[in-house]
């Protein structure tokens, strides 16, 4: 699994926390996580979509520095804390639907 590059895990009840393996998968750069019950870090991507997990309150900080990241989509999660400001480049596009606008410090 070490050369996959897109992995669509979506809508899969997946529950806990993020496999570590993933961060064996260095070529991976799509990964879609969204509709699961996932929760904990990821590792360095391009394209992450969270959408629909148990992300509570807040995004982890760790996301915050992942300079690869182009696209980030937090949507539909039980966010109520502002989100981060990013340490690094920040993503080129942030999804947040259902998430409140005031808590995004873009």
């Amino acid at each position: 699994m070490a050369a996959l590059i897109d992995l669509d895990l979506s809508s899969n009840k997946l529950e806990g926390p993020i496999p570590k393996t993933f961060g064996n998968m260095v070529a991976l750069v799509d990964l879609d996580l969204s509709h699961n019950k996932l929760e904990g870090r990821m590792y360095s991507l391009q394209t992450l979509h969270f959408q629909n997990n148990n992300f509570f309150r807040e995004l982890p900080k760790s996301l915050m520095n992942y300079s690869s990241l182009k696209l980030l989509d937090v949507g539909a999660n039980r966010l109520s804390r502002r989100v981060p400001t990013w340490t690094g480049p920040k993503p080129t596009t942030f999804g947040c639907s259902s998430v409140a606008i005031k808590l995004v410090h873009w």
